[in-house]
């Protein structure tokens, strides 16, 4: 090893004095925010009321479910109103009025009107749902007036375009139907047709330009020392270690098959138009009736079919349903197989309603030519027979292979 020893102390002194000059100019933000305002301007097309002539219940049609009824009485908002009654209805019944002339949609874009829980009624009003055309669907009132009605007259407010068919022009009958199984009595009052449009009012916000030239002056004094140090050399020995780092590849999960049973024709259809099948009882026996794909809306709304039939967009109704007596059920279908020499099933899921809170699902799954059902099983709590509520829930079912299985 050599060794070659250097000295020397070289101090200078550094004096730097400088000006600056820095502008700063700010752009213009326009914010504008607009509040629409309800603004009705055209006049309302009546199609109901029980005190004007041409006009009122006699002047028309009606079509009743015994031993329900609909008659005209002096107890409108004001003077005479439908009168509508619901007697041992079983979860349906429905109070038909054919209007003395068929109402062209025109201009308008809601139907309105009054409505309330008769005073003389038995029970509260539940489910009361409006129908003008078919096929089309007859959404529960309560939705647009925020409650089910009580003994307070109230104003309720529905779009023309959720009431009417697709291509409909207009319509020639009202139908107040009962989803319930108690009595009950409702008024209804002042049917019109009305038109309303929003007014948007615009705020505009403007931040004004602004301009900074501020003058900097730096002064800055800096003393520096250089050292020389001695000059060593050195022959290092390196000896190489390798190490392998393996990072292990995530599975990627996705949806083999989903079934959204799609229902736009207004009424029930059968379960082979969705390709299932419903069999119940000890012996298996194939059911055709009280079952089916529902005309109700289904849950969630908005998931698109996958390897099933039919395919397309998801709709907003239809479901698999099946009621009738307290017997074991079975509904499956065989439209879609999965690989398993590719794929590994870890999840099956699937939304369920039943209007018992005891009654149990479970799920299962056919390998080769034999039946496997789930251990678990799952119920709910009890919901209105036959409609899907907020409430229901994605059930669960986690599919564990065990090590070395195929």
């Amino acid at each position: 090893m050599q060794r070659d020893i250097l000295k020397k102390v070289l101090i200078s002194i550094l004096s730097i004095s400088f000006a600056a000059t820095a502008v700063f100019a700010a752009t213009p933000t326009f914010t504008m925010t607009a509040s629409p305002t309800v603004s009705p301007t055209i006049g309302p097309d009546w199609i109901y009321d029980g005190d004007t002539v041409g006009i009122r219940l006699q002047d028309g049609i009606t079509a009743v479910s015994a031993p329900g009824n609909i008659t005209e009485q002096a107890v409108g908002n004001p003077g005479n109103a439908m009168q509508i009654s619901y007697v041992a209805p079983n979860w349906w019944q429905q109070q038909d009025w054919q209007l003395p002339a068929f109402v062209n949609e025109g201009p308008y874009n809601e139907i309105v009107f009054d409505i309330r829980q008769d005073p003389s009624s038995p029970n509260p009003v539940m489910h009361v749902q409006l129908r003008i055309d078919w096929p089309s669907p007859y959404p529960y009132i309560s939705d647009y007036l925020g409650q089910e009605p009580d003994t307070t007259w109230r104003t309720v407010r529905m779009p023309l375009e959720t009431l009417l068919a697709s291509g409909a022009t207009g319509f020639n009958f009202l139908s107040f139907s009962d989803n319930w199984n108690t009595d009950y009595t409702v008024d209804v009052d002042n049917v019109r047709l009305e038109y309303r449009y929003h007014t948007p009012t615009f705020t505009c916000t403007i931040s004004p330009t602004s301009s900074v030239t501020p003058t900097v002056n730096l002064s800055n004094t800096a003393t520096l020392t250089y050292t020389v140090s001695p000059t060593f050399t050195i022959t290092p020995t390196v000896t190489p270690s390798f190490t392998a780092t393996q990072t292990p590849t995530a599975a990627t999960l996705s949806v083999l098959y989903r079934e959204v049973f799609p229902n736009d024709t207004g009424a029930n259809i059968l379960f082979s138009t969705a390709g299932w099948y419903n069999h119940e009882g000890a012996t298996g026996v194939l059911k055709t009736t009280n079952n089916g794909v529902s005309l109700n809306e289904g849950r969630p709304p908005d998931e698109n079919a996958i390897n099933s039939f039919p395919m397309g967009p998801e709709m907003r109704y239809g479901f698999a349903s099946n009621w009738g007596a307290a017997v074991i059920e079975f509904i499956w279908t065989d439209e879609f197989t999965v690989d398993r020499a590719n794929y590994q099933v870890s999840q099956i899921r699937w939304y369920q309603g039943n209007a018992s809170a005891t009654t149990a699902m479970s799920a299962a799954v056919r390998i080769g030519g034999a039946w496997y059902v789930s251990n678990q099983a799952f119920t709910n709590a009890a919901m209105t027979a036959g409609q899907f509520q907020p409430m229901q829930r994605r059930r669960y079912l986690i599919l564990i292979r065990p090590h070395g299985a195929t």
